[in-house]
């Protein structure tokens, strides 16, 4: 979709299945990504608010606020060359990284600038002036929601037909990081992985697509 005129520590990698997540990218007949979700589990909640019930609405049972890392500047730092080291391991030809709304800019921007590679920011919906694509995605328990990113002759240079690493803070039912994928991909880009340092779903890394 499109508006403005516009066609609208190093041991705790795991593996599983999201069969959820497969429903899911079936349900909204995206064509399969050929990607992983990696997310790396630093035995590190003590430093992380994680028992917040009902928000940021009713119904959900814990929210974490995975921004308290920034209070504890080693940790921010481990986590950062952990998910520098986790892409050029694991997406070695990744020609521009992707930070998904909002939190995943806590880390997107960092990493980035440590690759030396272009950062494409997604954002939450009406957070961008111009020309933007959009994706429509539903949450476990809320109505849609709307990712977007700025599409012009700028982003398309630097996104269409390249490898792409996208960055989140959290991977929880997972929904956001597969809409993210798929407005990537929307844009032109191939979508080699996705990164993040937490991981609330209980199967360590997924396969989304």
């Amino acid at each position: 979709m499109m508006k403005n005129g516009q066609d609208n520590n190093d041991d705790d990698i795991k593996t599983s299945m999201s069969e959820e997540n497969k429903l899911r990218q079936q349900e909204t007949n995206g064509n399969p990504l050929k990607s992983e979700v990696t997310t790396m589990n630093y035995n590190n909640r003590a430093f992380i608010r994680h028992n917040i019930p009902c928000f940021s609405q009713r119904g959900i049972l814990q929210y974490y606020r995975t921004a308290d890392v920034l209070l504890n500047p080693p940790l921010y730092l481990h986590i950062i060359n952990r998910l520098k080291t986790v892409i050029e391991n694991n997406s070695p030809s990744i020609e521009c990284l992707a930070s998904n709304a909002s939190r995943g800019h806590l880390y997107g921007p960092t990493v980035a600038a440590l690759l030396q590679l272009p950062l494409i920011c997604i954002q939450k919906a009406n957070g961008l002036p111009g020309s933007t694509l959009q994706k429509d995605y539903s949450m476990v328990y809320s109505k849609s929601e709307r990712l977007e990113i700025a599409y012009d002759e700028t982003i398309k240079q630097s996104i269409d037909g390249k490898y792409v690493a996208l960055i989140d803070d959290c991977i929880a039912a997972g929904w956001s990081i597969l809409a993210a994928a798929q407005l990537i991909e929307q844009a032109g880009g191939i979508v080699a992985g996705c990164f993040a340092p937490f991981n609330d779903t209980r199967h360590g890394r997924l396969e989304l697509f």
